[in-house]
């Protein structure tokens, strides 16, 4: 199949998904916010398989393997977080840590100060100090949530190679004026993790259960 057809059949199945989307948020519970976060991750993994296509429409296997890269991350996350509640209130907390934690790394190196908008005293020390500030560690890696959660075989057979593209270590391949059988590659990659991940979300919300990695291996 050429790049052409596998793009329309790709737009399809987003477009499938993309509208499926109303219907989950219907019936995902109003206290599940896991189940809500998830519903979101479905949401930014279809616009980042649209990007896939349109790269792919216009040759441009460099910046697509990036994207993949993308989904690939946001399957572990999704498929992680699913499994406990502790896994859950980490992804649910991590942007909000990173952010904290970016936010000291710099005020300890100071590159930037807090200062009170009207009277100029500075407050960094006492910004600081907050517990919470104290206590933001890095995001989960990708890694440890892909064993933990039975997709360690996905990421040492995928991420790696994946990662040498995004890192732009694979120089050699990326310059090469004929890209199809990379682009072919990656718009692959793209419709299975894009299935795993709404088969996930929907099981959670539609049959309250977890997807068993056998039905992933199934699409994988």
């Amino acid at each position: 199949m050429d790049i052409a057809n596998i793009c329309a059949k790709l737009r399809k199945q987003i477009t499938g998904i993309v509208d499926d989307l109303p219907s989950l948020r219907d019936q995902a519970d109003a206290n599940d916010q896991l189940a809500r976060h998830l519903i979101d991750r479905l949401l930014v993994a279809t616009a980042n398989a649209t990007g896939c296509v349109v790269l792919a429409e216009h040759g441009l296997g460099a910046p697509l393997a990036s994207a993949a890269r993308s989904i690939l991350e946001s399957l572990f996350a999704t498929y992680w977080s699913s499994q406990s509640d502790e896994a859950a209130a980490s992804l649910l907390s991590a942007m909000r840590n990173e952010a904290l934690r970016l936010m000291r790394l710099n005020l300890i190196k100071g590159h930037a100060k807090i200062r009170h908008k009207k009277t100029g005293a500075d407050h960094t020390e006492e910004i600081l100090s907050d517990s919470r500030m104290a206590a933001a560690g890095r995001p989960p890696q990708f890694r440890m949530m892909a064993e933990q959660s039975g997709l360690a075989n996905v990421y040492d057979e995928l991420y790696g190679f994946m990662s040498m593209f995004a890192h732009g270590t694979a120089t050699e391949l990326l310059a090469n004026r004929n890209q199809q059988r990379l682009i072919l590659a990656n718009l692959h990659s793209v419709g299975v993790l894009l299935n795993c991940i709404y088969l996930i979300v929907a099981n959670r919300i539609r049959e309250h259960r977890l997807t068993s990695i056998a039905e992933l291996e199934a699409i994988l």
